[in-house]
């Protein structure tokens, strides 16, 4: 899928092995632009690209019978991955994850050229999951039709200090 916005040509495909540490990059940079939690180091590189969660990253990069990633990528001014969504597509319904776009290239349509990459790989209900502080990320589901399913739970990365943990909000996409 080719896609003009703004003047710069970018391509929204299924992501390659190769693309997975720029894809990160992108992540890392936008993940929690608008987040009002305890600590904002809680996302800082020594976290995010940890050797242990490494491993949760590589598993959740990838294209076969269930899972599905697509990358956004832009050719102008140079080859730069800019964002990213994925698709777990489990028995009963999916699991959206991964879906970031960096903060220069918000608003300009690439998240939505994302999303509806996705859509037509969806089976059942579309489930995710936010940081209850991301407030901003929050308010975009929302107001996109996104509702609260009432699950959350408590994630704690291992590279976090012992205590630290956020809550994690499980929305429906409608």
């Amino acid at each position: 899928m080719n896609i003009t916005s703004t003047g710069d040509e970018y391509l929204i495909r299924r992501g390659k092995p190769q693309d997975l540490m720029a894809y990160l990059m992108a992540c890392q940079k936008s993940a929690y632009k608008t987040y009002s939690g305890p600590s904002r180091d809680l996302f800082a590189e020594i976290h995010y690209f940890h050797p242990t969660i490494m491993a949760y990253w590589m598993s959740l990069a990838q294209n076969n019978g269930s899972k599905h990633w697509w990358v956004a990528e832009l050719h102008a001014p140079q080859k730069q991955i800019v964002g990213g969504i994925g698709l777990r597509i489990g028995d009963d319904h999916s699991q959206g994850y991964g879906f970031y776009v960096t903060p220069e290239r918000q608003s300009q349509g690439i998240g939505r050229s994302l999303w509806l990459a996705r859509q037509e790989f969806i089976r059942g209900p579309l489930l995710f999951e936010v940081y209850s502080q991301a407030v901003g990320t929050i308010a975009q589901h929302l107001k996109h039709g996104a509702r609260l399913t009432g699950n959350q739970r408590l994630i704690h990365w291992e590279s976090w200090p012992q205590g630290v943990s956020l809550n994690a909000l499980e929305f429906i996409a409608s």
